[in-house]
């Protein structure tokens, strides 16, 4: 049961990351749907940090739903 909760929690985190990622996105297009920035510096600091997220929410997403399997697998198998 621990693994799934577990699971459960990362999935979510790794969810959250993903829908942040995308929202600040979405919020910094302007009309014609291009993506605005202040500055040159905010806009590579921006992407890589929003790159660096996104990775890690991934790779949360792929534990996530790999702990639940786990806690799956165990639940059934006793």
């Amino acid at each position: 049961m621990g693994f799934i909760f577990l699971g459960l929690v990362i999935f979510a985190l790794g969810m959250a990351g993903k829908f942040w990622i995308g929202r600040r996105k979405f919020y910094r297009r302007n009309m014609a749907g291009v993506e605005e920035f202040e500055g040159y510096g905010k806009a590579v600091a921006s992407n890589f940090f929003e790159g660096l997220i996104n990775i890690v929410s991934g790779i949360m997403l792929l534990l996530g739903i790999c702990s639940i399997g786990v806690g799956l697998i165990f639940l059934f198998a006793q």
